[in-house]
C-alpha cells in the first residue's frame, strides 16, 4: 500500500496486434542488418552496426517497458527510456480516445490525460489495458477532472 491507504497499481500498455507485427518485422530486419554489418567487418560497417544495435535495443525497451503506475497522488508513465511524473491533482480531464497522435502508448485504444501544472495546460496519450479501470482508479485518488468516454 502506498501513502493514503491506496494500493500502488501498475497498468501495462495495451499492445495492438498490428503494431506487434510491425515491430516484429522491424526488429528482425534491424537484427539482420546488425549481423550483416558485423560480418562485413570494416570499421564503418561495425560503427553502423553498433548504432543500429543501439536503436534496436531502444525499440525493444519501449516494447517491454511501457506501463502506467498509479500511487496515492502520482501517475508515473514509463515508455522505455522515457518517463513522466504527473501529480494526480494536476489532472483536469481524462477522455477515452483513438487519437493516433504520438504518445507513450502501444495501442490506439487510448486515454487522453489533460493536465494543468503551474497554469500551463498539457496532455499525454496513454493506452492502459484496462482503460475504464485506469480512469476509475485515477478519479478515486482525487483527480479533479471529468471523465468522458468517446
Amino acid at each position: 500500500m502506498g501513502a493514503g491507504g491506496h494500493t500502488v497499481l501498475i497498468f501495462r500498455s495495451r499492445y495492438d496486434l498490428w503494431l506487434k507485427i510491425i515491430f516484429a518485422i522491424a526488429n528482425v530486419m534491424m537484427l539482420g542488418s546488425v549481423v550483416v554489418l558485423f560480418i562485413d567487418g570494416t570499421p564503418s560497417s561495425i560503427l553502423v552496426g553498433i548504432f543500429t544495435a543501439a536503436i534496436l535495443a531502444g525499440v525493444i525497451w519501449i516494447q517491454a517497458a511501457t506501463y502506467y503506475r498509479i500511487d496515492a497522488d502520482t501517475l508515473f508513465v514509463r515508455c522505455g527510456p522515457l518517463h513522466w511524473t504527473i501529480p494526480i491533482a494536476s489532472i483536469t480531464a481524462m477522455t477515452a480516445t483513438d487519437d493516433p497522435t504520438s504518445g507513450p502508448a502501444l495501442s490506439l485504444e487510448r486515454v487522453r490525460v489533460e493536465i494543468t501544472k503551474n497554469g500551463e495546460k498539457n496532455e499525454i496519450l496513454i493506452s492502459p489495458e484496462d482503460r475504464e479501470g485506469f480512469m476509475r482508479e485515477v478519479q478515486a485518488r482525487g483527480a479533479s477532472q471529468t471523465t468522458e468516454n468517446r
